[in-house]
């Protein structure tokens, strides 16, 4: 095994004596490797104490601030996997609400591009408001011109 023995491993990240970064480094391995070894040998993953602290009603103030679970996420200092736990655990929507009128402009012609910016959300996020109010997303690019 590179670096570090099993046991040593299981420890030190147990311990949390180093980020995951740093233990691989010391390890000789790649991050993504560490977590397979650590998999393997049979060590939970550790869970961020800062989504432990963080409650029911900071992560709804959180998505109905910001409206895109990445940007939530960000504003509460967790990572974006943390958040939708989170929000799983206490029974919240993931993306909040659908902003009013953005299923009405999407039907009337406007882009998931240019309702993203007006939203100021990513274009996934705008794709993922309309199928979830079950709407078929048009192909991207221009309408083809009639003959």
């Amino acid at each position: 095994m590179a670096g570090l023995s099993d046991e040593e491993l299981a420890r030190r990240y147990q311990a949390g004596e180093q980020s995951v970064l740093e233990l691989a480094e010391a390890a000789g391995m790649s991050p993504s490797g560490l977590q397979r070894r650590l998999r393997r040998i049979g060590v939970p993953p550790r869970r961020s104490e800062r989504a432990g602290a963080v409650d029911a009603s900071a992560v709804a103030a959180a998505l109905s601030e910001h409206r895109s679970v990445r940007a939530a996420a960000a504003s509460l200092g967790i990572s974006r996997p943390a958040l939708v736990a989170l929000a799983r655990r206490h029974g919240l929507a993931e993306e909040g609400s659908v902003p009013a009128g953005l299923v009405e402009s999407y039907r009337e012609g406007a882009s998931v591009a240019k309702l993203a910016r007006a939203h100021g959300v990513s274009t996934g996020t705008v794709s993922y408001w309309l199928r979830g109010s079950g709407l078929n997303l048009r192909p991207r690019g221009r309408p083809p011109r009639s003959s």
